[in-house]
C-alpha cells in the first residue's frame, strides 16, 4: 500500500509546472567556458553581423528583389461598361520608331529620296512633323546617354517623328458599341508636284526606275528586362522589318502595341508599388499585299496602333520584418551548429576538471589518513 501511494505521488509530481532547477557551481562559476568556444562564438557573431549588413545594403539599394509578372487582357466590354478611355503619351523617349528608305546599293539623304517618293507620318487624320533622326535622341531612347554625339548629328536616310509628344488612345464608343483606336500611319507614295512643296519631283521615267530599287526598313522599338540586374533591368533595341517597293503592288503592315509597365516596391512594412517606367512592345505584327489600282499613288503603309493586352512587372522588395526574421533564422542556424561543437567540447572540459578534482580529493584524503 505504501509503494502504491509513493508511486502515485511521483506521478502527481510530474504535473508540477513550477519545479525549481538544481544548479551546481564549479569553482564558484555556473558555467564551464573555454577559449576555443569564445573564439568560435566571436566568429559566429561576426558572420551574423556581416550577413545582416549585406541584407540591409541589398534592401536599401533594391538589389535583391523578387519579380512578379502579370498580364492583363482587356476587351471591348471593359471599356463600354465603365465608359472608359485609356490614353498614352508617346515620344522619342519611350517609343522612338523610325523608318529608313533608300536604294539597296547606296544611301540617299532625305532631300534626294523625296524627289522620287513622298514619306508622311499621320496620327489618325493629323500630320505629324518628321525629321532626319538625331543620333542624340536615339542614344537617349536606347538608354545610352553616356555616349557623346553632336547635337545635330543625324542618321543617314532615316526619318523620325519630330513632335515632342503625341497621344495614342483607346476610346469607348457607346453609340456604335465599339472602340475608337488611334493609330500612327507611315506612308510611302509616288512623288507628285504640288504648290505646297519647295522642290520638284523627278520625271515619271526616273521614278519608275527608282521604285524597284527602293527598300524600307521599319525599326520597331522593343524593351526587354534582365532581372538579374534588378536596379536597372530595362534594356532597349529595335526589331527590323524590311519591305521592297513594287509599283504594281501596295504593301502594308500593322503593329499592335502592348504597354509594358515596371513597378518597384518601396514600402518598409507593407507593399507600396511606385511606377518606374512605361514602354511599348509589339504584341502582334501582321502584313498584307494588294494590287495597285489606277490613280493610287501609295506604295507602302505601316500602321502602329494599340492592342488590348498589357504586361506588368512588379519588383517586390523585402520588408523590415522579413529582414529581422531572416537575421533571426541565420543566428539560430549558427547557434545550433556552434552548440553541437562547443557544447561537446565544453562537456569534455567539464569531465576533465571533475576527474582532476576527484583525484585531487583522493590524494588529499590519503594524506589526511597518514
Amino acid at each position: 500500500m505504501k509503494k502504491v501511494f509513493k508511486f502515485s505521488i511521483e506521478i502527481l509530481n510530474n504535473f508540477d509546472l513550477f519545479g525549481h532547477g538544481i544548479e551546481l557551481d564549479l569553482h564558484s562559476k555556473p558555467l564551464v567556458k573555454s577559449t576555443f568556444s569564445a573564439i568560435f562564438s566571436i566568429a559566429i557573431m561576426a558572420i551574423c553581423s556581416y550577413s545582416l549588413s549585406i541584407n540591409i545594403v541589398s534592401w536599401v539599394s533594391y538589389s535583391n528583389m523578387q519579380t512578379i509578372s502579370s498580364s492583363i487582357n482587356l476587351n471591348i466590354n471593359d471599356f463600354l461598361i465603365d465608359n472608359k478611355n485609356v490614353t498614352y503619351s508617346l515620344s522619342y523617349k519611350n517609343y522612338n520608331i523610325y523608318f529608313g528608305l533608300s536604294p539597296s546599293s547606296v544611301f540617299l539623304p532625305f532631300e534626294e529620296i523625296r524627289k522620287y517618293v513622298t514619306q508622311t507620318i499621320m496620327l489618325d487624320d493629323q500630320p505629324l512633323e518628321i525629321e532626319e533622326c538625331l543620333q542624340s535622341k536615339m542614344n537617349e531612347f536606347l538608354l545610352e546617354n553616356q555616349i557623346d554625339t553632336s547635337a545635330n548629328q543625324t542618321i543617314t536616310s532615316s526619318i523620325c517623328i519630330k513632335n515632342e509628344s503625341y497621344t495614342l488612345g483607346l476610346y469607348s464608343d457607346e453609340k456604335d458599341l465599339g472602340l475608337d483606336i488611334s493609330e500612327i500611319i507611315y506612308t510611302i507614295s509616288r512623288c507628285q508636284n504640288s504648290t505646297n512643296q519647295d522642290y520638284y519631283c523627278a520625271s515619271n521615267e526616273e521614278i519608275d526606275q527608282m521604285i524597284p530599287q527602293l527598300s524600307v526598313q521599319v525599326s520597331l522599338p522593343r524593351s526587354f528586362y534582365d532581372f538579374n540586374q534588378p536596379q536597372n533591368p530595362r534594356k532597349r533595341l529595335f526589331d527590323y522589318k524590311i519591305f521592297n517597293m513594287d509599283q504594281k503592288l501596295v504593301k502594308s503592315a500593322t503593329a499592335f502595341l502592348s504597354p509594358v509597365y515596371l513597378y518597384r516596391d518601396q514600402g518598409w512594412f507593407t507593399e507600396d508599388y511606385v511606377p518606374q517606367s512605361l514602354d511599348f512592345n509589339v504584341d502582334t505584327y501582321t502584313t498584307d499585299v494588294g494590287s495597285q489600282t489606277s490613280g493610287n499613288q501609295v506604295l507602302f503603309q505601316q500602321f502602329v496602333t494599340l492592342g488590348l493586352n498589357q504586361q506588368i512587372y512588379y519588383q517586390k522588395n523585402q520588408k523590415v520584418l522579413e529582414l529581422v526574421a531572416s537575421f533571426g533564422g541565420t543566428i539560430n542556424v549558427f547557434l545550433i551548429f556552434g552548440k553541437l561543437i562547443c557544447f561537446t567540447y565544453n562537456l569534455l572540459i567539464l569531465k576533465h576538471k571533475l576527474i582532476n578534482i576527484s583525484f585531487s580529493n583522493l590524494e588529499n584524503a590519503g594524506e589526511f589518513k597518514k
